[in-house]
């Protein structure tokens, strides 16, 4: 499965879901088509599945037409708050989770409210979410974790960040000499056969 770019195409934007849309349709078709030929069938996802993850969509589309079994995976959040060093939590403190893609009226009231803060989405967000911290009051407080658990990652109090753009959701973390194309074998422990490789 090849994901669409969509980095510069506006979150509301109909395009957005349009090409989304497709795509999600195309890989449950070719995913059926694997599992009905009696394939066993494995879709990586990074973090957990079922938290903000892309694999929801082909999940509510491939549930009640084939199996699906989802194994829980650990959030990049959770690599993220153990990068600083820093428990995220105490006691009976409230965690919240935001979008930096919300409202920066949003942003700043639900910031000012809450004991632990994850924000995920940063990305070209990253003035407006300092504004709404500010207007919380909270800066201060406040760290950017870039490529957290992977080779590259930076911790760094969000003061210290200055106005530089953080381009996460577009960046590709893993930098290839050259775009790849071609197979994908699922290999499974034990013995197989070549009829269980697919050309997809």
């Amino acid at each position: 499965m090849e994901y669409p770019v969509t980095t510069e195409i506006p979150f509301d934007d109909p395009r957005y879901n349009e090409l989304l849309a497709a795509f999600y349709e195309r890989s449950v078709a070719q995913l059926i088509e694997m599992a009905e030929a009696g394939c066993d069938v494995v879709v990586l996802c990074e973090g957990d599945p079922f938290f903000y993850g892309s694999f929801m969509h082909l999940y509510t589309r491939l549930l009640n037409r084939v199996p699906v079994s989802v194994v829980p995976g650990i959030t990049g959040m959770s690599a993220a708050w153990t990068a600083t060093d820093q428990p995220i939590t105490w006691g009976d403190d409230i965690l919240t989770v935001l979008m930096a893609t919300l409202p920066e009226d949003a942003l700043a009231e639900r910031i000012a409210q809450t004991d632990a803060l994850v924000v995920m989405k940063i990305g070209r967000n990253l003035a407006k979410l300092r504004r709404a911290l500010v207007h919380a009051g909270r800066e201060g407080e406040a760290w950017l974790i870039e490529y957290a658990a992977m080779s590259q990652q930076r911790v760094l109090p969000l003061a210290d960040v200055g106005e530089r753009a953080v381009l996460l959701d577009c960046a590709d973390p893993w930098p290839r000499e050259a775009a790849m194309s071609g197979w994908l074998k699922i290999v499974g422990l034990g013995p197989g056969s070549e009829a269980m490789i697919t050309p997809r």
